[in-house]
């Protein structure tokens, strides 16, 4: 009963710091890192008020959208030991793909789609099953596809961006209050479509902004997330 209590309070203490860490990221996209900056309202429900000098910006005017139509016929049985890497939401490990744990597919079904041919620094978000878990493709192979359950974002358009800024865009509040407001009435099976996906707008500070902002939520999440895992070290322990 003793540990049970202790391991309990761990768990909690773990929650708590991951709003925290919510909280953290939303500030900082939304707001910026000088408290005394001057406000304004953003017009925007899911973003509130925003720098005096920030923009907002629709998706579709900075980045392409693009996933994998369906499976394509392309089954599980058809993975392979070795090829060209194929990327699913399992992947997703803290930010980055997790190399080590995807599964491979035939050069041939690899060169099948070459819009969702990855590319370093690219992207990638899921929007099947849990909607939203986020990272950048770094380190990457040279033949990477995508699954289905996930979809490429690349900064191709007219309005650039740090792609590490977006990331944390994507981390926050402003994307997950977005989510649920454009679901309103819509089938209870979640999914993020791509021509919905375009029309997300988010807070658009400057570039050496956006770098600062990154840079900063990369220290601050990194000293949480070291928290955090010492605590489910804890845990394992306690249950050990």
């Amino acid at each position: 009963s003793a540990i049970d209590d202790v391991i309990a309070q761990a768990k909690e203490t773990i929650e708590e710091y991951k709003s925290w860490k919510a909280s953290v990221i939303f500030e900082a996209v939304t707001k910026g890192l000088d408290p005394n900056v001057e406000m304004k309202d953003s017009g925007v429900e899911w973003i509130g008020k925003i720098p005096k000098h920030w923009n907002t910006l629709k998706l579709k005017y900075a980045s392409w959208l693009k996933g994998r139509i369906g499976w394509q016929g392309l089954k599980s049985d058809e993975y392979t030991d070795e090829g060209a890497y194929l990327i699913t939401g399992t992947d997703f490990d803290n930010g980055i793909i997790n190399w080590n744990t995807c599964a491979h597919i035939s050069v041939e079904r690899f060169n099948e789609d070459s819009d969702i041919h990855i590319q370093e620094n690219d992207l990638l978000i899921t929007k099947d099953g849990t909607i939203g878990k986020v990272a950048v493709a770094k380190n990457c192979p040279d033949m990477v596809s995508l699954n289905s359950g996930v979809m490429l974002i690349r900064n191709v358009r007219r309005y650039k961006y740090y792609d590490k800024y977006l990331y944390y865009i994507l981390m926050s509040e402003q994307f997950h209050l977005w989510y649920e407001l454009s679901q309103n009435g819509a089938s209870t099976i979640k999914h993020l479509y791509q021509e919905q996906f375009y029309n997300f707008t988010f807070s658009f500070p400057s570039i050496p902004e956006q770098t600062a902002i990154a840079s900063y939520l990369d220290d601050k999440c990194s000293a949480i997330d070291s928290i955090i895992s010492e605590k489910q070290v804890l845990i394992d322990e306690l249950e050990s």
